[in-house]
């Protein structure tokens, strides 16, 4: 497994231990099915990291007002750590290729597809909720890892 940074290796290290369990399955199989370890682009975010990224979802309606006018991302949050309230992060982004950033630890579409099914198939979580996918919140393609609550 690699990290597109050592911030993010020391986040994943401090988050809940069935997403690490998660992620390490995930990069045990890439490695036997692709032949190449998984880089491991987000892990924790804070609420003002939410807001920035998912910026576009007020045009969804999926944001709550704070009284001062201020919206903020109202969806879940796995990603969310905030060590005051001892919440641990729950979700890891692995990354995948597109323009501009094309290093072979990112998952090929293909690939990134077949991880999601077979994190799903071997990760079940109990509130019928998918364990990985594979989408794009605005910041390029990645498999979204997260483990229920």
């Amino acid at each position: 497994m690699k990290f597109k940074s050592d911030a993010v290796r020391v986040e994943l290290s401090e988050a809940e231990p069935k997403v690490v369990a998660i992620a390490l399955y995930a990069d045990w199989w890439s490695m036997i099915e692709f032949g190449h370890q998984l880089i491991v682009t987000d892990v924790s975010r804070s609420q003002a990291e939410y807001d920035a990224i998912y910026a576009e979802a007020v045009l969804r309606g999926n944001y709550w007002t704070d009284g001062g006018g201020i919206r903020h991302y109202a969806g879940p949050m796995p990603h969310l750590s905030d060590p005051v309230r001892k919440l641990k992060c729950r979700a890891v982004d692995l990354g995948v290729r597109h323009s501009g950033f094309m290093e072979e630890e990112r998952l090929l579409r293909s690939e990134a597809i077949l991880l999601a099914d077979r994190v799903n198939a071997y990760w079940p979580r109990r509130d019928g909720k998918r364990t990985a996918m594979y989408h794009d919140v605005g910041q390029g393609p990645h498999v979204h890892l997260q483990a229920e609550i």
